[in-house]
């Protein structure tokens, strides 16, 4: 594995001259070059190709030739060369390129170089996507490796759980074995070559650079994308470390729930490039044990007529017991919208009431929980994106499971007097509208 920050040249080495490089040495070897899309990946694939085909290429590696594009030598059309795929002339080797969960059939890799599987931070924050590396990694990719073969996997860290932290975390339980070189954009050690202190590349990012990245982008960004430190997002309101230990199999039989939805704006409003969430979250309360549980989440890009089925369904497999709440937009159409949701949710329990205070505020009284210690999550696959979300709010693009967190919090706490334990002071009450 090779980490390194944006821009760095990590391409430039690992997936345009090492492929080239490797088939000059090891002409019947087979290169498999993967990236997050084929169009980048195909590339790559262009850039090798032009380094081989080159005066200089010719002079150091005789033995290795590509077929000519267009007008051809004899002989030369018994060997494929493609934008994704071509051979080496006289020989078994070849290279080919894909992108992320794209198929891989009828060819094995000697060399595996996967270069950058994430493309941005939105795929990096999507646990679907995540998990969609995962499978292409493991299913895919994988049953590709010729008997000896070594995998080469490129990237800047994005995510505690992107394909190298999964892959770390199975290395400790008996998974494959790699070695790890990590450049932080600023020297964090003494290295070989540098200092602590020292910029990884001044000729390109000289230190004050770095520094007025570091002072452009969030705290867990710099972390990540540049120290190759990924640590889990966090905002001003929640953090990471109160969830600690806070995940159970199952909630307490005696839970009181609410499932709030905040719904999503029109695509129109929202904007088609970036349709936002309406987002589920069902919250219960256990007297017993003065606890608060996350039970489930449900998260969809819908509008309409399907938001509606969405939450009937929802309500049907939640069962009776769980209540349903509903915001209620101002003026007269929302209370038209706020009566259609009920009426389709005949038989539940459901409140629709206008929201008061912005986002932050609402969140407080929820996040003073969360602090307290006295929130817990159920074991579910939400709850990396939840948790994603919640530490970085509010400067987080998406917020409707923050939102849907807090009105949930408020229906269960509506008018009651509730202790907020504030840590090594005392405790204290407080009333919630």
């Amino acid at each position: 594995m090779i980490f390194a920050p944006p821009r760095h040249g990590k391409s430039e080495l690992g997936s345009r001259k090492l492929p080239a490089y490797a088939l000059g040495r090891y002409p019947d070897f087979e290169v498999i070059g993967a990236s997050y899309s084929a169009d980048l990946a195909d590339s790559m694939s262009a850039d090798v190709q032009r380094i081989m085909s080159s005066e200089a290429y010719r002079v150091a590696f005789p033995e290795t030739r590509l077929a000519r594009s267009g007008a051809r030598q004899a002989g030369d059309e018994n060997w494929k060369r493609t934008d994704d795929y071509f051979q080496v002339v006289g020989r078994r080797g070849s290279y080919r390129s894909v992108g992320v969960d794209v198929g891989i059939t009828g060819l094995g890799g000697r060399i595996v170089i996967i270069d950058d599987p994430v493309k941005d931070a939105n795929q990096a924050a999507s646990a679907t996507y995540r998990e969609k590396v995962w499978t292409w990694y493991t299913q895919t990719l994988y049953s590709r490796l010729e008997p000896g073969a070594g995998i080469i996997l490129i990237m800047t860290r994005w995510h505690v759980d992107d394909l190298a932290g999964r892959l770390l975390a199975a290395q400790e339980t008996g998974g494959d074995k790699w070695e790890v070189v990590s450049y932080p954009a600023i020297a964090e050690v003494d290295e070989t070559f540098r200092r602590i202190g020292d910029p990884l590349f001044a000729a390109r990012y000289d230190l004050a650079a770095l520094q007025q990245i570091r002072g452009a982008v969030l705290t867990y960004a710099w972390s990540s994308l540049y120290q190759q430190r990924p640590v889990p997002r966090e905002g001003a309101l929640f953090k990471m470390a109160w969830f600690a230990e806070k995940i159970v199999d199952i909630a307490p039989a005696d839970c009181i729930w609410w499932r709030h939805w905040d719904l999503a704006a029109s695509t129109a409003q929202a904007g088609a490039q970036n349709q936002a969430w309406t987002a589920g979250v069902k919250l219960g309360y256990s007297p017993s044990l003065k606890r608060y549980y996350v039970g489930d989440v449900k998260r969809v890009q819908e509008e309409g007529d399907d938001v509606r089925r969405t939450i009937h369904v929802v309500a049907v497999n939640d069962g009776r017991q769980v209540k349903i709440s509903l915001p209620q937009d101002p003026g007269q159409a929302g209370k038209v919208q706020a009566k259609d949701f009920i009426a389709g949710l005949a038989g539940f329990i459901v409140k629709a009431e206008r929201e008061t205070g912005d986002k932050v505020t609402r969140a407080e009284p929820f996040a003073a929980q969360c602090q307290a210690g006295t929130v817990y999550l159920v074991c579910g696959a939400w709850n990396t994106a939840y948790l994603d979300e919640l530490c970085l709010f509010p400067s987080s693009a998406a917020k409707d499971q923050v939102d849907a967190s807090s009105g949930a919090f408020g229906r269960l706490s509506g008018g009651q007097v509730i202790p907020i334990v504030i840590p090594f002071v005392h405790s204290v009450s407080r009333t919630f509208p």
